[in-house]
Formats: structure tokens, C-alpha cells, sequence
């Protein structure tokens, strides 16, 4: 029953959105969100809406609860001579006390039609993932990650018993390409030296769009439980929307 549910509400949603939504080219972000959230309302550029039954697959948590969506960022940019925008959403519970949850990040990518004057939505997702900790948002960047394609890079801190993470992932066209662990470590939690560590995993895309993962610093073995020393690289490339490991150092 929940499997043959389930398909309903994907059907029901690959439908809705298979259908062609435009704007006017005047329209402002903020009425496009409102729009395509179906708010009730706009205060101070927030849009107070409630969750349809469609909704629930991806709002299970927040059942019958009322929401807010604002905007986080957006950025725009060029493929050849056409001009798009990503608007990024953050939506958080309005009626609900929650120190600790993340909002969630929505996804909006639209195309602009200067001929006719027209905006057309071509990606819609309310929830992508929860972004932040302790009812902070987490932090947003454009990366490049080749001639044709534009990500979104989704930074997350989160502080608990001492050990402090910082989580990224990689969002292209509205798909979670990569996530790690950027950093991470546990010097609030212990005094004794010998226990400590601390690494850090940055990611850069150079002039050939390879993308590198290095990491750095030292961390906790599973297996043994002692402090080891890291310095690994890992090589991918971008080949139509998947990630390619080429080597592993």
C-alpha cells in the first residue's frame, strides 16, 4: 500500500511539472517563489504555505505543520548565449519550536526568453536536502565544474559532544553529485594530546575541470581507535551529469 502510494504522488508530481510553467520577464523572484510554492501569503519576503498531499513524500517531518520558504541566493549565468538563474530556497517550520532542525533547500533553475519575453521554469524541487544545523542555515557558492555546467556547492557546520564537522555536497541541476566530510575534529572533546585530531578535505576544479578532492591532517582509525596521519588525493571528471574517478593517490 505505501509502495503503490508512493508512485501515485511521483506520477502525480512528474505530471504536474511535465507541463511548461512560464513568467513574465518582469517578474520578481519572490512572486515566482510564491507561485510555485502556491503560498497563501508574502511577509517580508517570506511565503507562508501548507503542505498538499503530494507534499508529504518529501515533507514527511513536517506533517500538518505550517511552513515558511524565503530566498537564500541566487545566481545567474550563461550556456552559450542563453541566460539562466538558480534560485535557492530555504523553508523552515513556522509552528514548531525546533532549536535543533535544518532548513530544508529548495531548487529553482530558470531560463530566460528575451524574444518573447518570458521566463520558463525549467527545474522545480521544494527539498533537496536539510542544510545547516541547530536551526541555522548552511552556507551557498557557484562552482564551475566545466564549460557547461554550473553546481551548487552546500556547506553545513555541525558542533555535538565536542566534535566539530563541517559537511559540503555538490548539487548539480537540482541532483546531489558529491557529498563529504570537508573537516572535521574533536579538540573540544579531548585534553590528552595523543587523542586529538583534525583534517580537512577541500575540493578544486582546475583550468582542465578536473575536480580534486585532498585531504589532509590526521584522523581516528575505525579499526584501531589511534590517530593516523592522512594525505590522499582523488582525480574525477565530469562526463553527461556523473562523476568519473581517473585516480586515486
Amino acid at each position: 500500500m505505501k509502495i503503490a502510494l508512493t508512485t501515485i504522488l511521483l506520477f502525480l508530481i512528474n505530471t504536474y511539472f511535465s507541463q511548461t510553467i512560464n513568467f513574465k520577464i518582469n517578474t520578481s523572484d519572490i512572486e515566482i517563489v510564491s507561485t510555485l510554492f502556491e503560498s497563501e501569503s508574502i511577509n517580508n519576503e517570506e511565503c507562508k504555505w501548507k503542505m498538499k498531499i503530494s507534499d508529504k513524500y518529501e515533507f514527511q517531518e513536517f506533517e500538518n505543520d505550517s511552513l515558511t520558504t524565503s530566498i537564500d541566493t541566487t545566481f545567474n549565468f550563461k550556456i552559450y548565449d542563453e541566460t539562466f538563474k538558480y534560485i535557492l530556497t530555504s523553508t523552515k517550520i513556522k509552528n514548531k519550536d525546533c532549536h535543533s532542525c535544518a532548513p530544508t533547500l529548495g531548487f529553482i533553475k530558470l531560463k530566460y526568453i528575451n524574444q518573447s519575453n518570458e521566463i520558463i521554469v525549467e527545474d522545480f524541487q521544494k527539498n533537496i536536502i536539510k542544510y545547516g544545523s541547530w536551526g541555522n542555515k548552511g552556507e551557498l557558492s557557484f562552482l564551475k565544474l566545466s564549460e557547461n555546467d554550473f553546481a551548487i556547492k552546500v556547506s553545513s557546520n555541525y558542533s555535538s559532544m565536542g566534535i566539530n564537522t563541517t559537511n559540503e555536497t555538490i548539487i548539480l541541476d537540482g541532483k546531489i553529485l558529491l557529498s563529504f566530510v570537508s573537516s572535521e575534529d574533536n579538540l573540544e572533546f579531548s585534553d590528552i594530546k595523543s587523542e586529538q585530531y583534525k583534517y580537512t578535505t577541500s575540493l578544486t576544479v582546475d583550468k582542465n575541470y578536473k575536480i580534486i578532492l585532498s585531504k589532509k591532517g590526521t584522523e581516528k582509525n575505525q579499526k584501531t581507535g589511534k590517530i593516523i596521519k592522512i594525505d590522499s588525493t582523488k582525480n574525477y571528471y565530469l562526463e553527461d551529469g556523473v562523476l568519473n574517478q581517473k585516480s586515486n593517490l
